[in-house]
């Protein structure tokens, strides 16, 4: 509906200390939190543009900018964590993947949303249910289910710019979920067994990938025997 870059984190419960000793941590300060982000995300701003002085705008408007973004979000950045109970909470965490990946993966509106085309006056029917209305309780005060209609042409300009850049990372790992985390290799004897681990690196295969994730073995032929890879051709005129 607009520009409205935002970020989703997987933030771990336990934390690992370099000693090796594993730790709760399953508060989050959310009020604490907002402003902390707030005023990170506009000082690497500032500092963006003292580095190019190239810049058509100058420093003194982005510093202009960013002080009021401060006064107009003066409880920080918005957050959405909503109050879990036993209906909304996700327990596993398989689910919680899941609820993270499909950002990742899906497109930035569920075709399911989408209720008509009309091909004459050329526009999209489709609607979101907002945010605002999670946490109230009062029926009067809900804003309730959002019917939009757009142009074609303004729809997909919407649409476009969820597209990321070539090459731009859409996932980032830190701390012990980081592959150059030295912290992994010190501690993952506390966290898995050898069983475990070898578990995970046969998942990395192929055959057992597909057989893990799906519930199937994709080199089974209908005859019962497992086929065996034997030459690649390329239909393209490269080499055999």
């Amino acid at each position: 509906m607009k520009w409205h870059p935002h970020i989703h984190v997987l933030y771990a419960e336990n934390y690992i200390t370099k000693d090796g000793v594993i730790h709760k941590s399953d508060y989050l300060h959310f009020d604490a939190l907002r402003k902390v982000f707030l005023f990170t995300i506009t000082s690497k701003i500032v500092n963006l543009f003292k580095k190019n002085e190239n810049n058509k705008v100058s420093l003194k408007q982005i510093k202009s900018l960013c002080e009021a973004v401060k006064k107009r979000c003066n409880k920080g950045s918005y957050f959405y964590g909503p109050k879990q109970t036993s209906d909304t909470s996700i327990s596993s965490v398989k689910a919680m993947a899941n609820y993270i990946a499909r950002y990742a993966s899906h497109p930035a509106i569920s075709e399911r949303r989408l209720t008509r085309y009309d091909k004459i006056e050329k526009k999209i029917y489709w609607y979101y249910d907002p945010h605002e209305d999670d946490n109230t309780t009062n029926e009067e005060d809900k804003l309730g289910r959002q019917e939009i209609v757009d142009n074609v042409d303004d729809f997909i300009k919407k649409l476009i710019i969820h597209i990321p850049e070539k090459g731009f990372q859409q996932i980032r790992y830190y701390g012990f979920y980081s592959n150059a985390s030295y912290q992994k290799y010190i501690c993952g004897s506390k966290l898995f067994t050898s069983k475990d681990i070898d578990e995970l690196i046969l998942r990395n295969t192929y055959k057992h990938g597909i057989l893990w994730a799906f519930g199937y073995n994709p080199l089974l032929c209908q005859c019962g025997y497992e086929m065996i890879f034997a030459y690649e051709a390329s239909y393209y005129g490269g080499p055999t």
